[in-house]
């Protein structure tokens, strides 16, 4: 019965994490949150076969320096991601967003992250 339980309570906390593919600006901010801090393989999921192609060649670029991947994330600095809007025109979305280091940084990276539709949700294509 506990372990029932257990199972249950974590099956519910990974379906609750899980990005809405479905809504280009939470896969946009999925994305981005996991590209910023290094976490190549929460940043593939959300991303098309070209992104995820392109992720996987700096993940090994990354462990071809001897880069240790889990204390690269862990030591990160932690940035702000802010999706402004989403401009969809059929199988494309444009998401504008913000990229700084806390509220108070002056050199904010604004930029544009396109998203395509792939199967019933869309896909970062970088």
């Amino acid at each position: 019965m506990k372990k029932t339980l257990i199972l249950t309570l974590l099956l519910g906390c990974i379906a609750c994490h899980r990005c809405d593919r479905s809504n280009p600006a939470e896969v946009a901010e999925t994305f981005l949150n996991a590209y910023f801090s290094y976490d190549f393989d929460r940043a593939e999921e959300t991303a098309d076969d070209q992104t995820q192609t392109a992720i996987r060649q700096m993940r090994e670029q990354f462990r071809a320096q001897g880069t240790d991947l889990g204390k690269l994330q862990w030591e990160s600095e932690r940035y702000l991601v802010t999706v402004h809007h989403v401009l969809v025109e059929g199988d494309t979305a444009i998401c504008s967003y913000t990229v700084k280091k806390d509220e108070t940084d002056a050199n904010a990276m604004n930029e544009n992250l396109i998203l395509v539709r792939k199967g019933d949700g869309w896909a970062v294509n970088f």
